[in-house]
């Protein structure tokens, strides 16, 4: 940053009776953003009402008002807090975001009750800080010079992040105010026309207990309030700010405050609250979603360029793409990282401004010899971490979406259709010397990465002899013919091949496409497929295929999340296909032939 910057801090330091150099107070988890998700300590009304308030979902008004009232205290005309000290800490924007979502079904008492919790009583100092100062003497001047001093490190925030993503237009309007409950540290919020729309205008004001925990916190908070004014002009308007994600809002400001500034004591706690608790999805989280935007940058995408663009999206969905964590630098490495554990290779740790040395603990994942097989999964935008417990010689693991495993030596997210020794002097087939399963040297630790639409992973567990007689059954195939249709070609739509039974290893292609209508030609294109089922009786595990179909007007990208059910004489396929035209299940894209398909010998020559 700017000179004006650390001659601020320096300024700060002098001021001895309103701000300690020392240290921030450890004992205290608040901060610029406070404890909105999994903390060390137990729950609080604040944290969850912050958990429950839902900017994605339907505004409610009840959540609202209480979310208020625990960070602006009691209020007239609106319910009380719970207590005198309700937990509410930190950074308590999101509370005045909450009712501004709501405010067309408030009565005109409570918007007044509102806009007067929200006007501190206070002195002009300038044009740009207006400070509250109801004290006289040494004390009002060595106030006066807070005021001052933040007035340039506000403006001096402002400026260093306009060089990374440009200005907004705004004056930005700083009040020290002589309120607030002992944790609450700042909020921000914008000036609005009649119509709901922002001027540009944006207020930052800063409350008495950020100016008695250290200067580094006073200065993490400053930066994250300034950094929601730039969002709050980019919104600029109150039904898309109330909207937007709280990871967007509040994580991205957690992670700019503590890369332009210094990591403080609320840092740790944010840090704490991501790193132990990967299976929190990202919208749900709010200020600990700073270690999304900390992954986001290790997996080679810089924040600082793409916030505009996840401002300008709307939703989670829709935020993420905008954000590039839809890729495979983002998406192999997001569930690896929370393991912290660098022994295991790149991908297996993370990194960012102030982490601490938490983890996530690994649950474990029993799978049992000649079951059914187990399975875990991570929903949509969450992560899982599992370490499998299994007495086993091979496990068949079959996968969908983003798995990675680590064990020894292997590091690999290619597990879909794999099988693994466990077995002490391998699992070698005495008729199939050449063909022997990779041999795990320790437990393996599976990270599951939710991604924009969930991932999974089954494992079966196998002894040596039943995995063996799997290897040496006979090829057979399933294949699907489709008659024609008006508008649809006949031909073959499905044709796989295994090479070791039913039970074993399958690989072949799905064929969508095969439309002719009117001059309107999509042709028959081969999908890739491979799934490895394992194990007897009735088994169902899952895959992806996907691919692109050309046709006449674009080339539309497909995925189909299948499942696949072998009761050793028949096949069945489900799912649903994501593409072009929406979520459609398989069988409106494909027939409805893919139900109990006879599984036959293969022909001659179908295998080595």
């Amino acid at each position: 940053m700017g000179p004006g910057w650390r001659t601020s801090v320096a300024a700060l330091c002098a001021l001895a009776v309103l701000t300690s150099c020392t240290s921030d107070d450890p004992s205290d988890g608040s901060g610029a953003g406070g404890s909105g998700d999994a903390a060390a300590e137990a729950a609080t009304p604040w944290s969850q009402a912050v958990d429950a308030f839902d900017p994605e979902g339907e505004p409610d008004v009840d959540a609202a008002l209480a979310l208020f009232t625990l960070a602006f205290g009691p209020v007239d005309g609106l319910p009380a807090p719970p207590s005198e000290d309700s937990g509410a800490s930190g950074d308590i924007t999101l509370a005045h975001r909450a009712v501004l979502g709501v405010w067309d079904q408030l009565t005109e008492a409570q918007r007044d009750a509102i806009d007067a919790a929200l006007v501190p009583a206070a002195e002009t100092s300038d044009s740009r800080v207006i400070a509250a100062l109801p004290v006289a003497g040494a004390a009002a001047a060595e106030r006066r010079q807070l005021a001052d001093a933040l007035s340039v490190v506000a403006a001096d925030l402002r400026a260093e992040i306009a060089t990374r993503i440009g200005d907004f237009t705004g004056t930005l309007t700083l009040v020290i105010g002589t309120a607030g409950a002992s944790n609450d540290l700042a909020y921000t919020t914008p000036a609005l026309r009649p119509d709901g729309t922002f001027t540009g205008d944006c207020t930052v004001t800063v409350l008495p207990a950020s100016t008695t925990k250290g200067p580094e916190l006073l200065l993490n908070t400053l930066a994250h309030e300034v950094f929601h004014c730039f969002q709050l002009a980019a919104y600029g308007a109150v039904t898309p700010w109330n909207s937007a994600p709280k990871w967007v809002v509040e994580g991205a400001a957690e992670w700019v405050a503590a890369t332009i500034t210094t990591p403080d004591s609320s840092t740790t706690k944010k840090w704490f609250g991501y790193l132990t608790r990967p299976e929190t999805p990202l919208q749900t989280r709010a200020y600990t979603a700073l270690g999304f935007w900390a992954h986001l940058t290790e997996s080679g995408t810089d924040p600082w360029g793409v916030f505009r663009s996840v401002w300008a999206a709307r939703g989670t969905p829709a935020s993420f793409e905008a954000a590039g964590a839809d890729t495979p630098a983002f998406l192999d490495t997001w569930a690896s990282g929370f393991s912290r554990d660098e022994a295991r290779g790149q991908g297996w740790d993370t990194t960012g401004p102030g982490i601490t040395d938490d983890s996530a603990t690994p649950a474990a994942l029993p799978v049992a010899v000649g079951s059914a097989g187990s399975a875990a999964q991570a929903v949509a935008f969450a992560n899982g971490l599992h370490v499998v417990v299994s007495t086993a010689d091979v496990l068949v693991m079959s996968s969908r979406g983003t798995v990675r495993l680590s064990a020894g030596a292997i590091d690999t997210v290619d597990i879909d259709g794999s099988r693994f020794c466990q077995r002490t002097g391998g699992c070698s087939c005495p008729d199939l010397p050449d063909d022997v399963p990779p041999p795990l040297t320790e437990p393996p630790l599976i990270a599951i990465t939710g991604g924009p639409t969930g991932s999974s992973v089954s494992i079966i567990g196998l002894t040596l002899d039943l995995h063996c007689e799997e290897k040496k059954q006979a090829a057979v195939q399933v294949v699907v013919d489709r008659p024609a249709t008006e508008g649809v070609l006949a031909g073959r739509i499905l044709e796989l091949t295994s090479c070791n039974g039913a039970y074993g290893d399958w690989s072949g292609v799905l064929r969508p496409g095969g439309l002719s209508l009117d001059g309107f030609e999509v042709p028959f294109t081969d999908l890739p497929m491979a799934f490895t089922v394992g194990g007897s009786g009735t088994q169902t595990v899952d895959t992806t295929v996907e691919g692109v179909v050309p046709t006449p007007v674009f080339d539309l990208q497909v995925a189909y999340d299948l499942d696949i059910t072998v009761d050793g004489t028949t096949m069945s396929i489900t799912g649903t296909g994501n593409g072009g035209t929406g979520i459609v299940d398989i069988e409106q894209s494909l027939g409805s032939q893919l139900s109990g398909i006879p599984i036959e010998p293969a022909p001659e020559g179908a295998c080595p």
